[in-house]
């Protein structure tokens, strides 16, 4: 599913869009696996008194880049302040792994719905794959 950003952000940053594609089932589990801790207060007895989750974003966003990303063509900034804009086919996978420190944040939560829209983790997303399948 290709995603193109918002006017507001193509006007600030230049051509800005992403390709991207579900999780599989396998995937889905592993990223709740890697993201996801859960500590249990139990009596003595073993009875359960409260659950604790914790979870880690980065990790699930970097896994949702790695796995998810199929091509973009995004503006990063660059250490020297500057931003610049790159396409998969500059940097490869370790570039796309380094996109989450370097993306404008605007840039980086345009993403993340894309992300969520196409892994069906909002109604949004479920409404759009429902309405591509029947096509």
């Amino acid at each position: 599913m290709r995603c193109a950003a918002p006017a507001e952000l193509c006007e600030e940053f230049g051509e800005i869009w992403v390709e991207v594609r579900p999780l599989t089932y396998r995937e889905a589990l592993v990223r709740e696996a890697l993201g996801v801790t859960e500590h249990y207060e139990l009596t003595e007895g073993g009875a359960v008194l409260g659950v604790c989750r914790r979870y880690d974003l980065v990790a699930m966003a970097a896994y949702d880049v790695e796995h998810c990303l199929v091509d973009y063509c995004l503006p990063i900034r660059l250490a020297d302040g500057k931003v610049t804009v790159v396409r998969k086919t500059e940097g490869g996978k370790q570039a796309s792994l380094r996109l989450l420190d370097a993306l404008p944040l605007r840039v980086g939560e345009w993403l993340r719905e894309c992300l969520d829209r196409v892994s069906l983790r909002d109604r949004a997303g479920q409404l759009a794959m429902e309405t591509a399948q029947k096509k």
